[in-house]
């Protein structure tokens, strides 16, 4: 091998550390005779994609290899003995310059980031290293590789703004973001806790969750965490599964708050659970208007329930779904029998059960309707009058069912009976009334006849019978006068649907 190819290989040899050193050793002088032909290292250097150049002391480019002239677009005849300022604009030959001086000055590695254009006009972001050589006659060079970096920069921004995104989503939720360990100690607790809780997030990091929750919901996390535990050991389970939970926590200033926790596994590599991390989100307003609600719908059912009207409801069909215990007291049923959802056909009698199809089909058609009475039809067979109140239940505009109240009439009925025998009874009162003082009238002209016959009559048999005819008289004359001073009456019922009406009745004390 001659002399000759030994240099130019010893050459190849330092360029090529060369180009690898600027990115990954601590800068160092180290000497190379650019004057000795480098023919195998240039050959080399041409094949690396990534541009690599060497500037002289006086900022003259004395070697750009292949990548460099195509990604720039000027050939390398354009590059040789050129400086900065005959290729680049001076404000961006002054910041090259500068750079390169830097490294000329202080013997260090110098790592840049520029914006340059591609020879087909693309913007591209060049990430330029540049090292100090020095050659075997102690002439100094700068060495610089440059790499195109502009997909790993759009990267690197992406990753910092869906950071920054959800920095600011995980700081301004409203919702606590939480990541405890399996020891359950919390590890990471989003801002929103100040806001939520009064806790800094400082305050909770490292301390177990127990110190801040109600014992009852200790419990709770403890029993649900072991059976997390004995389900992901089955490895049956989904392993991105959520559990949900209320829990009561505790605030700093001492009150109590409800939260619904979303949970789940952080894993590792192999699948193991390492983390939880969950979501807790404020539910004491929904908890405490649950609580109302029941606690009005309790009122609201012993009202129900206390009321002397049957109170039902029907679905769409016209099935009971529901009904208080006045129906069961009235009407026999059980609360097993409504279960069954009946229909409320079966407490209608027969005879109106027609007229009350009709108007139920009405009622559903949208149109309204007053109360409607009824017989109603008891579970052993009895009958009794009743008035029905039905309403239309809607949602969202859809009809959904009915909802009624039946009212047991029948002492109002025989009210309304009795009240017009009343008045059928003072009509017959206040007629005999009169008749009893028209009467009277013609009984007096009688008695004075009578009286006058038996003064100027001596015949004894006579005078017997006119004193009779004055008994009997006087007689008319009482009841007449009964009858026109007659205020009381009662009426009862007698043998089976016989009413009978006493005037005048005997009261406890005997008196009329």
């Amino acid at each position: 091998m001659t002399t000759e190819k030994i240099r130019s290989r010893a050459h190849f040899s330092s360029l090529s550390r060369l180009v690898n050193q600027t990115r990954n050793e601590k800068p160092a002088a180290r000497r190379i005779n650019l004057v000795e032909p480098f023919e195998y290292c240039k050959s080399i250097l041409d094949c690396i994609g990534d541009p690599v150049f060497i500037v002289d002391r006086e900022y003259r480019f004395v070697f750009v290899n292949n990548a460099l002239c195509e990604q720039s677009g000027i050939p390398s005849e354009r590059w040789l003995g050129k400086t900065q300022y005959d290729l680049f604009p001076r404000e961006q030959a002054d910041v090259l310059r500068a750079r390169a001086a830097y490294v000329f000055e202080t013997g260090k590695k110098n790592i840049s980031e520029e914006q340059a254009t591609d020879g087909y006009g693309s913007i591209r972001t060049i990430e330029t290293t540049k090292t100090l050589y020095i050659d075997a006659t102690g002439e100094r060079y700068v060495v610089g590789a440059m790499r195109d970096i502009t997909e790993r920069k759009r990267t690197e921004e992406a990753l910092q703004e869906s950071e920054k995104r959800y920095r600011m989503l995980t700081d301004n939720a409203t919702d606590v973001i939480y990541v405890h360990g399996l020891d359950l100690r919390y590890k990471y607790v989003s801002p929103s806790v100040t806001r939520v809780r009064g806790f800094h997030p400082e305050e909770l990091i490292g301390s177990p969750i127990a110190r801040f929750m109600k014992p009852e919901s200790v419990e709770s996390v403890k029993r649900l965490f072991r059976e997390e535990l004995e389900l992901d050991g089955m490895k049956t389970a989904d392993p991105n599964r959520t559990r949900v939970m209320e829990l009561e926590m505790l605030c700093k200033d001492g009150s109590t708050m409800w939260a619904e926790i979303k949970g789940s596994f952080l894993r590792n590599d192999q699948g193991d659970p390492i983390e939880i991390m969950g979501i807790a989100r404020d539910i004491t307003e929904r908890k405490q208007a649950e609580e109302a609600l029941r606690d009005s719908e309790a009122r609201f059912r012993d009202l129900v329930e206390m009321l002397p009207e049957i109170v039902f409801e029907l679905d769409t069909d016209g099935r009971i779904i529901y009904a208080n215990q006045r129906m069961f007291d009235l009407l026999g049923y059980s609360s097993e029998d409504i279960k069954l959802k009946p229909s409320g056909l079966k407490i209608i009698a027969p005879e109106d059960r027609q007229r009350c199809i009709e108007r139920f089909t009405k009622r559903t058609q949208g149109e309204k309707m007053g109360a409607e009475e009824y017989t109603a039809l008891r579970k052993d067979g009895s009958t009794f009058p009743a008035l029905f109140h039905l309403t239309r239940k809607t949602k969202d505009g859809e009809l959904t069912g009915f909802r009624g109240i039946i009212i047991d009439i029948a002492q109002h009925k025989g009210a309304e009976e009795e009240k017009k025998l009343s008045e059928k009874l003072s009509a017959a009162l206040e007629m005999a009334g009169t008749i009893c003082h028209e009467f009277n009238q013609p009984l007096q002209a009688i008695i004075g006849y009578t009286e006058l016959l038996s003064e100027i009559s001596e015949d004894s048999r006579i005078n017997d019978i006119t004193k009779k005819i004055t008994g009997q008289i006087h007689r008319m004359g009482a009841i007449t006068k009964r009858l026109m001073g007659l205020e009381k009456y009662s009426s009862r019922d007698y043998v089976g649907s016989i009413r009978i009406t006493d005037v005048d009745p005997i009261d406890e004390g005997g008196q009329r």
